[in-house]
């Protein structure tokens, strides 16, 4: 009777954590409030968000005084809730900045800073403000990051860029534009994608469609019949044919859209839909058929000649980012970069009006976003800035002249 029972009760637990992985695997978000501390409250707005572009938690911390500061957490926690234990804190001479301590492993969060009602990343104080006692005390908080890096060197044509793969984390791929070829470089190889047997100065057709980049693969002819995939995930690249021929002179991208990338043929009055994952190329307008466009986020039609009358490039509409005042924006999933009298900050879609000043750069351009990083190109050099630093990626004259579409960043699944 004895051993029944027990097997009873084992066969119960077994039930009860396979049910709670499962609930936990099956759950796609939460929301939820609470307050932790031990010698302050602070109020803790948790949200949960999973989707097929993202698996990370977006916390907003509240204390006595009404400040506010907003942190992405990736999911480590195995979906839990109430994943924040304590925060911890330090002031000095007005400077107000704030971790948190979650439950699960003892881990601690990147500090925020706040000055004047600004909130800054940690990257923007840490040089100027004695935080290094307060971080060393933070659990398991990775403040020094010792990169392994060696830099080579690289010929193209007229072209040499001096590169540093050892300044890119696990999984982050970076691209970079060279006339003839692509350079895809991670932190373990660097291999050349060549799409071209001369130079082709500007890259006016290549771009990142979902997990692929594309970019036409050209000849001495005036016209495209192939282009080549890059999967970012794979590392496999792939020539698919066109099914027709493009001009090479005279097509431009209207844009990307639902992972579809879509250019228009002036020479021919024609635009095409090309979609990599299924390496189909569709025609969506003609001279008896309106094209497909985007309008202000809106899918719409036009008319062909409308489209070349215009180079009509499709336009998206803000959302709830239209009324930040900015010189420059990129939007992502559930933030948005941009950037404001040389100052750079990133701005939640829940909480515009929390933006985070991440670094000030006046002469940043073509700024991209990858995970914790920010990318950007200045003068002759591409720059990654994170918690750890700003790290030269890639050095090369060209980019003083030529820095539009050069480089694309992105981190394998």
């Amino acid at each position: 009777m004895l051993k029944k029972s027990l097997s009873f009760s084992l066969i119960l637990v077994i039930f009860f954590i396979a049910y709670q992985y499962g609930v936990n695997f099956l759950k796609k978000s939460h929301s939820i409030s609470y307050s932790v501390g031990k010698k302050e409250i602070f109020k803790i707005d948790e949200d949960y968000i999973k989707n097929e572009n993202s698996d990370y938690y977006l916390i907003r911390v509240t204390d006595k005084d009404k400040k506010e500061f907003i942190f992405d957490v990736s999911n480590i926690f195995n979906k839990q809730k109430q994943i924040v234990e304590d925060v911890s804190t330090y002031e000095d001479n007005g400077w107000y900045c704030v971790s948190l301590i979650f439950s699960n492993k003892r881990l601690s969060s990147v500090p925020l800073c706040e000055k004047g009602g600004t909130v800054f990343s940690y990257n923007y104080v840490k040089n100027s403000l004695n935080l290094e006692d307060f971080v060393s005390k933070l659990p398991n908080f990775e403040y020094n990051k010792e990169y392994v890096n060696e830099s080579e060197t690289s010929d193209s044509g007229n072209s040499t860029i001096l590169i540093n793969r050892g300044y890119l984390d696990d999984n982050e791929i970076v691209v970079l534009y060279n006339y003839k070829n692509l350079k895809v470089l991670s932190n373990e190889t660097g291999i050349d994608i060549t799409f071209s047997n001369e130079d082709n100065y500007k890259n006016t057709l290549g771009r990142r469609v979902g997990n692929y980049y594309i970019i036409p693969k050209y000849s001495s002819s005036a016209s495209l019949k192939e282009y080549i995939k890059f999967d970012y995930d794979t590392s496999i690249k792939t020539i698919v044919s066109f099914q027709t021929s493009i001009s090479k002179q005279s097509t431009f991208v209207n844009g990307v859209y639902n992972d579809k990338l879509y250019v228009f043929d002036k020479s021919t009055l024609t635009q095409y839909e090309i979609n990599p994952e299924t390496e189909t190329v569709m025609i969506t307008g003609n001279k008896d058929m309106d094209a497909f466009a985007v309008i202000d986020g809106k899918e719409t039609t036009v008319s062909v000649y409308e489209m070349n009358e215009k180079n009509l490039i499709f336009t998206f509409d803000k959302g709830v980012y239209k009324d930040i005042k900015h010189d420059s924006m990129k939007i992502y999933d559930s933030f948005a970069i941009y950037t404001l009298n040389g100052n750079v900050y990133k701005v939640y879609s829940k909480y515009i009006s929390n933006p985070i000043l991440l670094l000030n750069e006046p002469e940043a351009k073509e700024i991209k976003a990858n995970n914790d990083s920010v990318f950007y190109i200045k003068d002759d050099t591409l720059f990654k800035c994170n918690r750890f630093g700003i790290f030269i990626i890639a050095k090369s004259n060209e980019f003083r002249y030529n820095y539009e579409n050069v480089y694309d960043v992105y981190s394998k699944n």
